[in-house]
């Protein structure tokens, strides 16, 4: 998505090999990070990009250069993340392998949010630059550059995405092409689709079967150096057969799955519970046994629970159109 110009301008040859352009400072050198551009940092989940970024931040923050990654000088951040609660992010600093002197310095620099719950339509954008400019300060971003950070699950790709992006020296807007992402960013959060309940219920049940599919959690620098097994034949008839698992979920499915946890902040606790015990595939009996609900009263807060959500991506449908 951009925006339409009215004019056009280019560049004659012979005056760029005569006089050359004016190349501005690298934000991040070399090459990096340049003023009005944006940087991708994309990976599988549960790789550690939270963790590598959160560092990356620091060290920009302090002015101090990165994997051979130089900042011309400390930077103010803004770290916009929908993941992680505010407690952890201080948890997952602290365990961070870096200075304490480094992170003072990076403190008056770095702004970081806890876990929103919020969409970056048009008001939550509004909102966020709202609050942008009251952390780092009107004036001061009047005369300076700052850059902001996105860290949240990107539709279009399908796999976890972090966007670093250099916003130009205007205090009361976000610059059109950090405002263009978010944008893109919510149309593929919520396609141009006509929602049923049988849809999202579906989704949910999606959403069960990929959690299960997912891989342990583990401590993160043990591992087994330990060879793989290569049994013969007669070895793999003897043993005993093992449960047949499915592999890890493809990103995709992970994708709607962090979608569909979403959708779950739209509901009361109760439709939350019963909904994603019937998405568990628990019988409806045991259901209204643990709720302490009659059949009639469970299966119509399911029913209320699906039509909310359904109602609300709808609607959001309805009015981009």
């Amino acid at each position: 998505m951009c925006h339409l110009v009215t004019f056009c301008t280019s560049y004659r040859l012979a005056d760029m090999v005569d006089q050359p352009l004016h190349i501005p400072e690298d934000i991040i050198a070399p090459r990096i990070l340049i003023p009005g551009g944006m940087l991708l940092f994309a990976g599988a989940p549960k790789v550690g990009k939270s963790d590598f970024l959160l560092s990356m931040f620091i060290h920009f923050a302090a002015g101090e250069e990165f994997l051979d990654m130089k900042p011309q000088k400390p930077h103010r951040i803004f770290y916009l993340q929908m993941e992680i609660q505010g407690y952890y992010v201080g948890e997952r600093i602290a365990n961070l392998s870096v200075s304490y002197d480094l992170k003072q310095r990076a403190g008056e620099n770095l702004f970081i949010t806890p876990r929103l719950k919020m969409l970056l339509n048009a008001d939550g954008v509004k909102a966020c630059v709202r609050h942008i400019c009251e952390r780092f300060g009107k004036k001061r971003s009047h005369h300076s550059k700052w850059c902001c950070a996105c860290s949240i699950s990107s539709r279009s790709d399908y796999v976890a995405t972090h966007a670093i992006s250099t916003a130009l020296p205007t205090p009361q807007a976000m610059p059109p092409y950090l405002l263009n992402w978010f944008r893109i960013k919510e149309v593929y959060l919520m396609a141009d689709k006509n929602w049923t309940v049988t849809d999202i219920a579906d989704r949910f049940e999606e959403a069960v079967a990929t959690m299960r599919r997912l891989p342990p959690v583990r401590v993160q620098g043990y591992f087994s150096a330990w060879p793989p097994i290569v049994r013969t034949v007669w070895e793999q008839m003897a043993a005993d057969k093992l449960p047949l698992r499915l592999g890890p979920p493809p990103a995709d499915a992970i994708s709607r799955m962090e979608e569909t946890f979403d959708w779950v902040f739209w509901l009361e606790e109760e439709e939350r519970k019963i909904i994603w015990l019937r998405a568990s595939k628990v019988r409806w009996k045991q259901i209204q046994w643990k709720m302490g609900y009659g059949k009639t009263k469970t299966r119509e807060i399911w029913t209320i629970g699906l039509l909310k959500i359904t109602y609300r991506l709808n609607g959001e449908n309805r009015r981009k159109k």
